[in-house]
């Protein structure tokens, strides 16, 4: 059992290093995006210049180290977890010590692709949307941030009122864009989203928090910024 263990913990470590390089990349390139909106709304005006946007970037890598440091404290309690379960399913069967290593061994960190590939994306949705919202503060010109969501048939319940849709037993409504954007939650930059519920299936998330996007796994929305006037 030593052996499957050991190379768990080998994979802990190159897990862990995956998923710092990328939330990084993505918490810089929100970094960027988000000094360039600001940029083209404002023009590369001394009030921007004056930024340290150097300094923003330490601190987007600051966070992105604390932020892996937590996910991987979960993804350990799950490894875990599924390490138990496979133990207490083993010593069941009266099999040999060896079935158990090459269970844990193909086992790994409980990974299958799709479940990996929805940790990359809605970690990356995370970190790029939290970079964003970093270049906004620094810039002081930004009061506010507002979620916006896709305007189609596969909105769901729980972004559709965020974003300004309405939503029914036929699912989100479609409407224009000036009543999405009439409609869609605002909050200032350092405050949580909070659901405001609705009708049908809309209405069982009511007061759910959300900092940014994403709210859930495969979420398709992004803000905007709220800015002062010029």
């Amino acid at each position: 059992m030593d052996t499957a263990i050991e190379r768990l913990a080998l994979g802990e470590q190159e897990l862990e290093d995956a998923l710092l390089e990328m939330i990084n990349e993505a918490a810089l390139l929100g970094t960027d995006i988000g000094r360039s909106q600001i940029e083209a709304i404002y023009g590369v005006e001394k009030q921007l210049d004056d930024i340290d946007w150097g300094s923003l970037g330490g601190e987007a890598v600051a966070w992105v180290t604390q932020h892996v440091k937590r996910l991987m404290a979960e993804l350990r309690q799950t490894s875990r977890d599924s390490l138990q379960k496979a133990i207490t399913q083993w010593t069941g069967t009266g099999l040999g010590v060896s079935v158990l290593l090459e269970t844990l061994e193909r086992m790994g960190w409980g990974f299958d692709r799709k479940r990996a590939k929805l940790i990359a994306q809605t970690e990356t949705t995370n970190a790029f949307s939290k970079g964003v919202v970093m270049a906004w503060a620094a810039s002081q010109v930004v009061i506010g941030k507002e979620w916006r969501t896709a305007n189609d048939e596969a909105v769901c319940p729980i972004c559709a009122p965020l974003g300004g849709m309405r939503f029914s037993t036929e699912g989100p409504e479609a409407t224009s864009q000036a009543d999405q954007s009439r409609r869609a939650e605002q909050v200032g930059l350092g405050q949580e989203f909070t659901h405001p519920g609705g009708q049908w299936a809309a209405g069982g998330f009511a007061g759910q928090r959300f900092m940014r996007p994403p709210a859930h796994p495969n979420c398709r929305c992004w803000l905007v910024p709220v800015v002062a006037m010029r």
